[in-house]
């Protein structure tokens, strides 16, 4: 008994605790308070090159993409910090097209990667989009509003 409790702890100990690490995105994106539009050429550009970005991903003319605009825009005139946006409609051939099936969105890379995503589907984000605050919380589990990591 006390080795299986021990080997417990010990793969805790290895995976980190479940913590996830902070990361800083690319120090840029900390000198605006902007949507910054890119087309999926640039995106693929963005992934290619291994950048630490945040995209705001929307669906033209829907009301739920402008309400959460609204939200996103505020956090970024807070917090001093720019995103990049496109249209939902336009990301054929990258990785946000294999990610993310539900718009409005908001994604998170980090080298390339996208390490998270808001899911417009799920009860468990809804959160996230209704407030500054919500999305706020959400945002600052992965990304660090300190350019200076």
């Amino acid at each position: 008994m006390k080795k299986l409790i021990f080997l417990c702890f010990f793969c805790l100990f290895i995976s980190g605790c479940g913590n996830k690490e902070i990361y800083p995105l690319s120090e840029k994106y900390y000198q605006g308070d902007s949507l910054i539009t890119i087309d999926n050429h640039t995106l693929k550009d963005l992934e290619n090159a291994k950048s630490s970005f945040a995209i705001f991903v929307y669906m033209p003319n829907c009301l739920t993409s402008a309400s959460f605009r609204e939200v996103v825009e505020s956090f970024l005139a807070e917090e001093e910090i720019s995103f990049y946006q496109i249209a939902g409609t336009i990301i054929d051939d990258t990785k946000l097209n294999e990610t993310l099936k539900y718009y409005p969105s908001v994604a998170i890379y980090q080298e390339g990667k996208i390490i998270a995503y808001l899911r417009a589907d799920s009860n468990d984000d809804k959160s996230y989009y209704e407030s500054v605050e919500g999305f706020r919380e959400w945002f600052t589990k992965y990304v660090s509003l300190n350019k200076e990591i």
